[in-house]
């Protein structure tokens, strides 16, 4: 149980660091 509910969350959390580190690319 606590692999399905982490996995799903590591994904999304990394999913919105590389979309914040592109923003901050382009923003720069």
């Amino acid at each position: 149980m606590l692999s399905a509910l982490a996995r799903p969350a590591s994904a999304a959390l990394r999913r919105s660091f590389s979309t914040s580190a592109q923003l901050s690319i382009a923003l720069t």
